[in-house]
């Protein structure tokens, strides 16, 4: 996947979990969706009043997202399968 601001890459979800990586931040009153590397966000955002994440003062209005798909391809863990079996009389 890949940060949303730097566009830095990482091989997986668990390894961005682990390093630090956020899902989200808070800029005023908006939700930017992430996912936001742990260098973004140790520079860029702090910790509100309620533990949300929000980008500091000095940086709102001027940090540009980058938009598109971050995840460079689902991992076999993430995906879903589902089968759906019937009844005949047949």
């Amino acid at each position: 996947m890949k940060c949303a601001i730097c566009g830095i890459e990482i091989d997986s979800v668990d390894e961005g979990i682990d390093d630090g990586w956020i899902p989200y931040v808070w800029e005023g009153d908006h939700e930017q969706e992430g996912p936001f590397c742990a260098s973004c966000s140790e520079t860029l955002m702090q910790l509100d009043e309620n533990g949300e994440f929000e980008l500091k003062q000095e940086y709102r209005g001027k940090i540009t997202y980058k938009e598109g798909d971050f995840f460079d391809e689902e991992t076999q863990e993430h995906k879903s399968i589902g089968i759906i079996l019937g009844y005949s009389d047949n």
